[in-house]
């Protein structure tokens, strides 16, 4: 195996011991949403969580269920221009 082999499973394995036992998070703006995966964003060149809204203000599963999301995880931990963190443990 390459050395950025080697290097990029880290990074995804860092990534995935971030994560609560429950992959759980509630947005800063109310969303509840779960992290389904742990990627590398080859545009971004980082690791990235693949996550889906499971609540929330007008949230509708039937509409929702297939609509993923994908987030670098150095934005998923940071905070907003108000000092707000963008995800909290649910």
């Amino acid at each position: 195996m390459s050395e950025k082999t080697l290097k990029l499973l880290n990074e995804l394995k860092c990534a995935e011991l971030k994560l609560n036992d429950t992959l759980e998070y509630r947005h800063y703006k109310g969303g509840l949403y779960k992290v389904l995966d742990v990627i590398f964003d080859a545009t971004q060149s980082k690791p990235a969580y693949v996550y889906r809204r499971i609540d929330g203000p007008d949230f509708n599963e039937a509409l929702e269920a297939s609509i993923v999301f994908t987030r670098t995880v150095d934005d998923w931990f940071s905070t907003t221009d108000s000092g707000e963190s963008r995800f909290v443990s649910a």
